[in-house]
Formats: structure tokens, C-alpha cells, sequence
């Protein structure tokens, strides 16, 4: 997030299943049937150029190899707010 200038994030911790019968474990975004994955989840509400930026980080880091569970991102446009 850093790295794509982004200074305000937050993170949690969550726990991922997924009813796949798929064996190879990095098919899938979480483990299968009855096993689970530890993981976070980063959300930021930003510009698009930073948004961007981070998926270019993020697609740059996956593509090095530097782990063997590459990194999920996503970008979705919020259509409405309330303060």
C-alpha cells in the first residue's frame, strides 16, 4: 500500500473455506472442504491512479515469486455513500 502511495487502510483478520474439490491448494483462493486459511483483508476507499498503482505492486509482487500464495486484489467502484 505503501509503495502505491496509499497512506490510509484498514485490515483485518479473516478466515477462508471453500467448498472445491479442486486438490491443488493454489487453485483456490481458500483452502478446500472442511480446511481453512488464515488471512487479512486490506480495504482503502482511494483515487484510481492509486488504486492502479497498487494492483501494478501487487501483480509485480506475485509475478517475482516471493511467496507460494500470491496475493488477491480487486477494485470496486463505489457507486454511492453516506457520511
Amino acid at each position: 500500500m505503501h509503495q502505491a502511495g496509499i497512506q490510509t487502510f484498514s485490515i483485518t483478520g479473516t478466515v477462508g473455506f471453500k467448498g472445491d474439490d479442486s486438490p491443488i491448494l493454489l487453485d483456490s483462493w481458500f483452502a478446500n472442504g472442511s480446511e481453512q486459511v488464515d488471512s487479512i483483508f486490506l480495504i482503502s476507499f482511494t483515487e484510481d491512479p492509486k488504486a492502479e498503482a497498487t494492483m501494478t505492486v501487487i501483480r509485480e509482487y506475485n509475478e517475482n515469486g516471493h511467496s507460494k500464495f500470491p496475493i488477491h486484489a480487486f477494485i470496486l467502484p463505489v457507486e454511492r455513500t453516506l457520511h
